[in-house]
């Protein structure tokens, strides 16, 4: 299942235009894999050298996709500006209100 997302930044006045693949959806529990080539002109050089097909993993109180595209897209997008890494992972409760983002493990 693929699903695209927009956010319009009123700060820096940039449109963020990005596409989510969905691997698997287990209850709350989502998977998928996000395609970053669509912000390339957007986003950092850097970041998008590094996350050439990432993955995010999304973890959230609610098992409507719709509901967490929508919070992703008011919050997920702006961490890239501060933010290189390989892996985001977002932990969210029924109320979400914060985002943990950490690099992935070997």
């Amino acid at each position: 299942m693929m699903k695209e997302l927009s956010f319009y930044n009123p700060e820096d006045k940039i449109r963020y235009d990005f596409r989510v693949f969905v691997r698997k959806q287990e209850g709350t529990r989502i998977v998928g894999e996000v395609d970053f080539d669509i912000i390339s002109k957007v986003v950092q050089k850097s970041v998008i050298d590094r996350l050439d097909h990432n993955y995010l993993e999304v973890v959230t109180g609610s098992s409507h996709f719709e509901d967490v595209l929508l919070w992703m897209s008011k919050k997920l997008i702006p961490v890239f500006h501060v933010v290189h890494m390989d892996l985001i992972r977002l932990e969210l409760d029924k109320s979400p209100t914060s985002m943990v983002v950490w690099e992935k493990s070997e």
